[in-house]
């Protein structure tokens, strides 16, 4: 659940002042008007998700029309709202609990059926009991888990095939990642999906650049592409530390790899005309062991380069 707390005026009456119902007017937005009343009649913490369901309104229209408060002097600034720590594990439910959400909460009833068919299965008691901390621990609208779900599906069958769909569980697991990185709304579910779809298609790039087809990342492999593309390190740059891996070690060594960029990156070499005119200058290749094994790297690199000298008839 996520609350801020909100700046009022002195007077607590129920009744309106003058000046905020001018305000409020002016600014033709009856949400903001109705979060107004909401505020008023329940102190200067503001609970979203509650309020959101008291008003019948989505979490998204309910941020919305707390900007317009603010914005129009309403209120005062708020701080942006906290997502706060549930841990890692959702309370247990009981059939008892589960069965009076699906027969008194409209909200959670069309949920369940929206998962249901979206997952073309009927869910367990488990399952259902999964969904419900989800609805009800993690703070996250219908909307936005509608929305998770949906892609949790999409990537499940995209990753594995059409004929798998994820777990419960994978859902929950997904949902805690939403929650703890404040992906709350639609709005910023909207971009954080984006933002994961942009990262895919870089990442599908990388794997191209380093021979990888044909099957979905490891988690390891998944690690080391996720950084380089953190720390913004060029195709081009990649495309050369993975040749000089191969010729070196005779496969794609990631460690090997990965230390080959940090160097780069260390020395502030950015092109590959800079990590080229390095190499002329006699940089030393990193070791992927220590002793023996560090000193028969060293020397096969230098061998080729060696034989690149004769080839092109350099002395």
């Amino acid at each position: 659940m996520s609350c801020v707390k909100i700046e009022l005026s002195k007077s607590r009456d129920i009744a309106i002042p003058l000046r905020e119902a001018n305000l409020l007017m002016d600014s033709g937005c009856g949400n903001a008007a109705l979060l107004y009343i909401y505020i008023l009649s329940h102190g200067e913490e503001l609970d979203i998700q509650a309020a959101a369901k008291r008003l019948s309104l989505s979490v998204d229209d309910v941020l919305s029309a707390l900007r317009t408060l603010e914005e129009r002097g309403v209120i005062g600034k708020t701080e942006k709202p906290e997502i706060l720590d549930r841990g890692n594990e959702t309370p247990e439910f009981s059939e008892t609990d589960v069965a009076a959400f699906i027969g008194s909460d409209a909200e959670f009833k069309k949920l369940y059926d929206f998962c249901q068919s979206s997952l073309g299965k009927m869910l367990s008691t488990v399952d259902v009991k999964v969904l419900l901390g989800i609805y009800s621990w993690l703070g996250l609208s219908p909307d936005v888990i509608a929305v998770l779900i949906t892609s949790t599906i999409r990537e499940t069958k995209e990753k594995y095939g059409p004929g798998r769909i994820p777990t419960m569980k994978a859902i929950e697991k997904r949902a805690k990642i939403w929650a703890s990185e404040g992906v709350i709304t639609l709005g910023r579910a909207e971009e954080y999906l984006r933002e994961q779809e942009r990262r895919g298609s870089v990442k599908a790039r990388i794997a191209e650049i380093l021979r990888i087809s044909g099957r979905a990342l490891s988690p390891t492999e998944d690690r080391y592409i996720s950084d380089w593309i953190s720390r913004g390190i060029s195709d081009e740059l990649l495309a050369e530390a993975y040749d000089k891996t191969v010729v070196s070690t005779g496969k794609l060594s990631w460690n090997y790899m990965n230390k080959i960029l940090l160097s780069w990156q260390s020395k502030g070499l950015t092109t590959l005309a800079e990590v080229r005119g390095e190499g002329s200058r006699g940089a030393e290749v990193p070791a992927t062991g220590t002793g023996d094994e560090g000193a028969a790297i060293r020397l096969r690199e230098l061998n080729r380069k060696k034989r690149l000298r004769s080839e092109n008839g350099e002395v």
